[in-house]
């Protein structure tokens, strides 16, 4: 029941818990379990500043990716992709980049167009995983004409 409540009340604050199992002499051979929580996610922060949320892009041109990063935790990784709206499938060919944690990050990525997958509204995706695990997503749309 404590970890369950526990877990979920971490969640909630963006915590990542780690229970530990503890042998106490004085137990008489139970085990008990210490807590301890790492801040992952918290104070994390992440913004795509170009594409502008609405803009257009002509079909089969790439589209540059400009993102601001903050994370406490150090920044893992970043992963760049784009989809269409409808279809979910895929209208950029995605890019990951990993990093040896900075805590604060100007990403610059140019997502290219996937041959012949058409127009249509697309999402802009960028997932940023922090040093403990924890991912953080923007999305921007754009129309590809």
């Amino acid at each position: 029941m404590f970890e369950a409540a526990e877990s979920k009340f971490a969640r909630m604050l963006g915590l990542t818990v780690v229970l530990t199992p503890v042998l106490l002499s004085a137990c008489a051979g139970e085990n008990l379990f210490s807590v301890s929580a790492a801040v992952g996610g918290a104070g994390t922060q992440l913004e795509i500043t170009a594409p502008a949320d609405g803009s257009t892009v002509t079909e089969g041109a790439s589209v540059q990716v400009i993102a601001d990063a903050t994370a406490p935790a150090g920044v893992a990784s970043a992963k760049f992709s784009g989809v269409f709206k409808e279809s979910g499938e895929a209208a950029f060919l995605s890019e990951t980049e990993t990093f040896q944690s900075p805590t604060v990050l100007h990403l610059d990525n140019t997502l290219q167009a996937v041959d012949g997958a058409g127009t249509g509204g697309v999402y802009i995706i960028l997932l940023l995983t922090d040093g403990l695990g924890v991912t953080k997503a923007d999305t921007v749309s754009i129309t590809v004409n």
